[in-house]
C-alpha cells in the first residue's frame, strides 16, 4: 500500500459528496460499495449533494475512470468534478464494485499498487506501450507516469507498507505485458492487507485525512483508471 501524506490532516466524521449527474442505477451502486471503506476508516461518506463536497462525482460515455488522490481542492481538467466513471449499460455489478473501491481508494490518498517500490514485475515495455496505445491511445510519456514508473521509496510524501498484488488498488496486468508469467487478475474486493494496512496507519498517526475541506499543499495529479473492461 501507497499512502499519500500531502494534504491536511484533521479528524473527521463525515465526507460530504456531491452527484454531478443524475444516474440512479451509477448513484445506487456508489452508495452500495464506496461505504466498504468506512469501517477501516472510522468516518462516514454522506452522500448529501452539499454544494461544498469535497468529492464531486460526474458521469461520462468514454468509459474513463478516475479520481484526484486525496482531496486537496483538486479537480479533473476533462470531466467535471473530483472523480469521474464510465459505466454504461453493459458494465456488470462486479466491474462497478470494483472501480467504485478503485477511485474511492484514491480518494482517501492511495496510490496504485503497481507502482510501489517492491512491485515484481518486469514490464515487457515495448509491449505495454503498445498494447495502451492501442487499447487506451495513451502515449508513451502516460504509460511510464501510470503504469511503469514506481514511486521512489525515498519520497517524503508517500507512507509505504508492504507490496499487495491483491489489492484493489493494483491494476489487472497481462502476462503477455510481462518478462516471465508475472499476472494479476482484475481485483474485485478490499483485500486483507488493504484492510489492515490502512486501519494500521490510522492507529499509528493517531488521525484520519481531511477530506472535508481543501488543503493548501501540494494536490497529487488525477489518477486514471482506464483498463476497463
Amino acid at each position: 500500500m501507497i499512502i499519500s501524506k500531502k494534504c491536511s490532516i484533521a479528524k473527521h466524521k463525515k465526507v460530504h459528496i456531491k452527484f454531478l449527474d443524475n444516474n440512479t442505477k451509477y448513484i445506487n451502486a456508489i452508495k452500495k460499495y464506496a461505504p466498504q471503506w468506512e469501517t477501516y476508516l472510522q468516518f462516514k461518506f454522506v452522500f448529501d449533494n452539499h454544494p461544498d463536497s469535497p468529492i464531486q462525482i460526474s458521469f461520462n460515455e468514454e468509459r474513463v475512470h478516475h479520481s484526484c488522490v486525496g482531496v486537496c481542492n483538486c479537480h479533473s481538467t476533462k470531466f467535471p468534478g473530483t472523480m469521474t466513471f464510465g459505466f454504461n449499460d453493459n458494465t456488470s455489478e462486479e466491474s462497478m464494485r470494483r472501480v467504485i473501491l478503485h477511485e474511492f481508494g484514491h480518494a482517501i490518498g492511495l496510490k496504485h499498487e503497481h507502482q510501489h517500490p517492491d512491485c515484481p514485475i518486469v514490464w515487457n515495455k515495448n509491449t505495454v506501450y503498445e498494447y495502451y496505445k492501442t487499447k487506451h491511445s495513451w502515449s508513451q510519456e502516460k504509460v511510464d507516469r501510470f503504469i511503469l514508473n514506481k514511486i521512489d521509496r525515498n519520497d517524503t510524501r508517500y507512507k509505504f507498507y508492504e507490496y499487495d498484488s491483491s489489492s484493489i488498488m493494483h491494476y489487472s496486468v497481462k502476462e503477455e505485458l510481462t518478462v516471465g508469467n508475472f499476472a494479476v487478475p482484475y481485483n474485485t474486493q478490499l483485500s486483507e492487507k488493504d484492510k489492515k494496512n490502512w486501519r494500521s496507519y490510522i492507529l499509528s498517526e493517531g488521525f484520519i485525512p481531511n477530506l472535508t475541506s481543501p488543503c493548501g499543499v501540494i494536490c497529487l495529479p488525477p489518477q486514471p483508471y482506464d483498463n476497463f473492461e
